[in-house]
């Protein structure tokens, strides 16, 4: 086996354990997902705790969550898709870290779901959208 073949094959296994977990996710009725105004900077982001260092509302985000509403919220003429993988894989995966770990987290987070990206199937994409659809706050 070639060090690509081995590559691909542990990438997809990554892929499919992340992909049965979102679905899980998405089944167990705990989490809602409302689309809002996120990029602009507005109220939105005030109301979702969006804010700078100095309180301001920060700009160009395209996706939050809450654990207290269990609410993930993403900016609806962003990525729909990819933007609600990203923010899944912060809610199944962001106890794995340290708490002043946020870069690292991020930075983690952003290669996952280039990995989920890459390895995406046209039925997956379409169950998580179904999915997507009836968590819609």
């Amino acid at each position: 086996m070639t060090a690509r073949t081995a590559t691909f094959l542990k990438e997809r296994r990554c892929h499919y354990r992340h992909i049965s977990r979102i679905y899980a996710l998405c089944r167990s009725g705990e989490w809602s997902l409302k689309l809002d105004r996120l990029l602009d900077g507005g109220k939105a982001n005030l109301k979702y705790g969006l804010v700078d260092e100095r309180g301001q509302p920060r700009q160009n985000v395209e996706g939050t969550f809450s654990d207290e509403r269990d609410l993930i919220v993403t900016e609806f003429r962003s990525d729909l898709l990819m933007t609600f993988i990203h923010e899944c894989l912060h809610i199944l995966h962001g106890d794995s870290f340290e708490p002043e770990a946020d870069a690292d987290e991020e930075a983690w987070v952003l290669e996952q779901e280039a990995i989920i990206k890459r390895h995406l199937s046209p039925v997956q994409g379409k169950r998580l959208l179904q999915h997507m659809v009836r968590i819609l706050k």
